[in-house]
């Protein structure tokens, strides 16, 4: 089956947003039994364009006809993107930078340019290797960014409490140039925008990747509290994400690296929420949440399966929803966004699942029959994979050196007389070495400085 003549048969013959929209149903029940408004930016042209992307071909169309198939769009507000122009990109993107990407595809400025010239700033740029040149790239380009900052006009014009962008999501690329098969930053400009209108914004990265990105972006602001939960180690990519890493100037302690090891499950994950993301969020307060749920951690990705299995991360559907389920009950306008995630059949199983608990709708685990559904197989069910790999966050020790005092009478004698001076440390205090799980570890360190985070009321 040739995925993209079917986008195309499908934009002629039964466009989506023709289909749902005299179906759609613009208000839902939330987790708290009140009304909220939910959108789902979509669109056949998105669909086509979105599905071009070398790293994820077909993918968003894997995604969006799952969710059509289990009936999801004909009960969410349907909101076809506005594509993005230079102007809107270069808000964070060099002018130079997007002069090229949006006419690298062009013959004729090819030529003009001259083959030397051309391939020199090819290489600048990193439009090679992992981000090469396609055909349509112009187009992606425009749509992404588009996606993203459509999604983010409907929060900030309240139409909309929370907003669905499964291809949005694309945190690594940078200012001036391409970076882990993203080339235009969505998310930094989505959230530039939304900046204009919400005080403090808290952006929260579920992808198995760092969001190099994002993070350099924001690393001088407090504007944007950061967090990102990622795989850390040599080889790697982006290779960045150190816990170390906590912001500069205005925005120190507004990034939050929690940087992990293979293996990470359900309740490492409920763990960090409690003592990474929700500390966080009660010390921040903030007004808008940006939540980028990249399916690279989901059990057996490719691109970190591919080689080692032991490599990537144990997260199922349900780890992923109980994390974003309990951001949503903080009930502030939200955006949700895509990311990673290398399995076309299991990133859709991931965004069908997340859409429907949304909007409170439960799935059959049997695939719905749709011209897509021969890929799902041997079982053709939801993703019901069980995650058999080791949580080394939880299994590997790290040792630690601290103070503890010692208890005696002798030195409880001695308080009064010597606790201002540097005597008194070591005569009442001695050094113990502790075994900790790894994971333990990093959140002590998390919480150190998400304690010196300015207090906003």
């Amino acid at each position: 089956m040739n995925i993209i003549n079917e986008i195309q048969k499908q934009t002629k013959e039964e466009p989506i947003h023709n289909v749902i929209t005299n179906q759609q149903n613009n208000n839902i029940k939330g987790n708290k039994n009140e009304t909220k408004k939910i959108s789902y930016i979509c669109s056949n042209d998105m669909i086509k364009y979105m599905s071009l992307l070398p790293s994820n071909k077909t993918r968003s169309y894997f995604v969006h006809s799952l969710i059509s198939a289990y009936g999801l769009l004909k009960k969410i507000r349907i909101i076809n993107p506005k594509s993005a122009n230079k102007n809107d990109l270069t808000v964070f993107h060099s002018t130079d930078y997007i002069d090229f990407l949006l006419n690298a595809e062009n013959q004729d400025f090819k030529e003009k340019l001259g083959k030397e010239k051309y391939e020199k700033k090819l290489k600048e740029y990193n439009l090679e290797d992992d981000c090469p040149i396609f055909k349509g790239i112009t187009k992606y380009c425009m749509l992404v960014a588009g996606t993203t900052l459509t999604a983010v006009h409907e929060l900030i014009s309240k139409k909309s409490d929370i907003v669905i962008n499964w291809d949005g999501g694309r945190h690594h690329a940078m200012a001036q140039k391409a970076s882990g098969f993203c080339y235009v930053n969505d998310i930094v400009l989505g959230m530039f925008k939304l900046s204009r209108y919400y005080k403090r914004i808290m952006y929260i990265d579920l992808d198995i990747h760092h969001c190099n990105g994002v993070e350099e972006a924001f690393y001088y602001t407090s504007k944007v509290l950061s967090l990102s939960i990622h795989r850390y180690d040599i080889g790697i990519f982006p290779g960045t994400g150190d816990i170390k890493s906590i912001g500069s100037g205005r925005g120190i302690y507004h990034t939050i690296n929690v940087p992990l090891q293979p293996g990470l499950n359900k309740v490492s994950l409920m763990q960090i929420f409690e003592r990474a993301i929700k500390p966080a969020k009660e010390r921040y307060n903030p007004q808008a949440i940006v939540i980028q749920c990249g399916g690279d951690g989901l059990i057996g990705d490719p691109l970190l399966h591919k080689n080692d299995f032991g490599n990537g991360w144990n997260l199922d559907l349900n780890s992923y929803w109980e994390c974003i389920n309990n951001i949503l009950k903080w009930d502030l306008p939200t955006l949700l966004l895509g990311g990673g995630g290398y399995s076309n059949t299991n990133v859709a199983c991931l965004d069908a699942f997340i859409t429907a608990k949304i909007i409170n709708e439960e799935l059959d685990s049997n695939i719905p029959e749709h011209n897509l559904l021969p890929y799902y197989k041997p079982d053709f069910t939801l993703y019901e994979y069980v995650g058999k790999m080791a949580d080394k966050n939880i299994e590997e020790l790290i040792k630690i050196r601290h103070k503890v005092p010692i208890e005696s009478k002798s030195n409880m004698e001695s308080t009064s007389i010597n606790e201002d001076s540097n005597d008194f440390d070591n005569k009442n205090y001695k050094y113990v070495t502790e075994s900790i799980p790894y994971l333990e570890y990093i959140l002590q360190e998390i919480e150190k400085n998400i304690s010196k985070i300015e207090i906003v009321n």
